[in-house]
């Protein structure tokens, strides 16, 4: 039960902000920064991949295959998923190192 001279709205405003400002652990910078290291470790290891592939020749990304006289266009899968990795793995520390 409130007090008679407590503005019931202050009360309710001050316990909402409570509930919602939620407090980050000391221990989130140091395992942002590990995951951002991981991170750039495998986008590293996915560069290396395909520089490798284009040095052997076998890099493509799409290829137009035709069967009975149809094209299809075929995207290599692994180059395509590799390709996303990269670019979500550049982005995900940018993403969470700002949201501090």
């Amino acid at each position: 039960m409130l007090p008679r001279t407590m503005n019931p709205w202050e009360y309710f405003a001050s316990q909402v902000t409570l509930i919602m400002q939620l407090k980050a652990p000391k221990s989130l910078l140091p395992m942002l920064i590990c995951a951002a290291c991981l991170l750039g470790i495998a986008t590293v290891l996915y560069i290396a991949g395909l520089v490798i592939r284009w040095k052997k020749g076998t890099l493509w990304f799409i290829r137009v295959v035709r069967v009975n006289e149809e094209g299809f266009i075929l995207p290599h899968y692994i180059v395509s998923y590799v390709s996303v990795m990269i670019l979500f793995n550049l982005c995900t520390p940018l993403i969470s190192l700002t949201t501090l």
